[in-house]
């Protein structure tokens, strides 16, 4: 009995049905293969840095609390905060570093959502961001610019709301396993630096700002209490019971506006500009255009204060306007706190 040789597909018979099974063939083997290289090249792709930057760029573009955190880990504020500690201002270094680190994270996930921060954060939260700090960075996705092995760079910029300076912003892209994601932020002092020089040129403009409003509310003052003048002097009145005397007068209401309330303090000093006394007062009632300011008050004294002042001679008085009330609302002042912009109505707040 002989052996049965093994059947195999047979061949076309005619050479032109064998090439084209053989192109058949090799297309199927080319396909295969290109399809292996580009899995491959795909997979080797998600555990790269780029994939790390792309996930970032989509996160900040959809709004993805969830893949942010998982590329920008919050490790990276820790490191942040960790990293500044020196540099932070004294009114800042009360805080612990965790507790920085904490509220950093609130604010970076209130602005990726385009939600207002807790006001916590707010308030105590070092000001490195602008409030547009994501929406800035839809327009400038990050790009890669350097990697290895190990360690990726990833850059962007966004600009300063109120310098308009660019500020570059270098983020550290790291491995740990196959996976790469944000480690830390490269350019965090000088990150921190340039806002506080911006800060700080914005501080100086808002004073120079303050001084010349603060300079306009005493000229105001000095037109609706033209020619100030007091006199103050220690005595005693019945029963021997030590009083002072404190007398103001001044030139006629220029107007057109009408006084309603204004207050006052009188530094008293002696020959030599020694400061014994400066008391505070306050008025209210209407003065019209033409009406002179006349007014006298007798303030109890201790009886050291009494003999402090007598022992002094003649005292020199001085008039400085704390505030004015028009009859319209409008209020100068000479208090920082209470400047307020021309022509704005306000309620007045307790005099001082």
């Amino acid at each position: 009995m002989g052996l049965e040789m093994p059947r195999f597909m047979l061949l076309p018979e005619s050479r032109k049905g064998r090439v084209l099974l053989g192109a058949a063939f090799l297309l199927v083997c080319a396909s295969l293969a290109t399809g292996g290289y580009f899995w491959k090249r795909h997979a080797d792709h998600l555990k790269s840095p780029a994939y790390a930057v792309e996930q970032l760029n989509e996160a900040i573009l959809t709004k993805n609390e969830k893949l942010f955190a998982t590329v920008f880990p919050s490790e990276v504020s820790d490191d942040f905060v960790l990293k500044l500690m020196d540099i932070i201002p004294d009114d800042f270094r009360s805080q612990e570093p965790r507790s920085l680190a904490l509220q950093m994270r609130a604010l970076l996930n209130a602005l990726l959502l385009d939600a207002p921060a807790p006001d916590f954060t707010q308030a105590c939260l070092l000001p490195i961001l602008p409030e547009d700090f994501f929406r800035q960075l839809e327009k400038k996705p990050f790009s890669l610019h350097k990697a290895n092995a190990q360690l990726a760079v990833a850059e962007s910029s966004f600009q300063h709301p109120s310098s308009k300076e660019e500020i570059k912003l270098s983020l550290a892209i790291g491995r740990s396993g196959d996976r790469w994601n944000v480690v830390g932020i490269l350019n965090a002092r000088e990150l921190l630096s340039t806002y506080l020089a911006a800060l700080k040129q914005e501080q100086q403009r808002l004073d120079r700002l303050l001084e010349g409003e603060q300079a306009r509310h005493l000229r105001q003052m000095a037109h609706y209490l033209p020619d100030a003048v007091c006199t103050a002097g220690p005595m005693r009145i019945s029963g021997g019971h030590p009083v002072l005397v404190l007398s103001l007068t001044s030139a006629p209401n220029p107007g057109p506006e009408i006084m309603e309330s204004w207050g006052m303090e009188f530094p008293l000093t002696d020959d030599s500009g020694t400061i014994l006394a400066c008391p505070r007062l306050s008025e209210s009632g209407k003065l019209l255009q033409g009406n002179e300011l006349r007014r006298s008050w007798t303030m109890d004294l201790e009886e050291e204060d009494f003999i402090r002042l007598s022992a002094a001679g003649k005292l020199h008085c001085r008039v400085v306007p704390l505030y004015v009330m028009l009859d319209d609302g409008t209020m100068y002042s000479n208090d920082p706190r209470w400047l307020k912009r021309a022509g704005q109505k306000t309620t007045p707040p307790a005099h001082p």
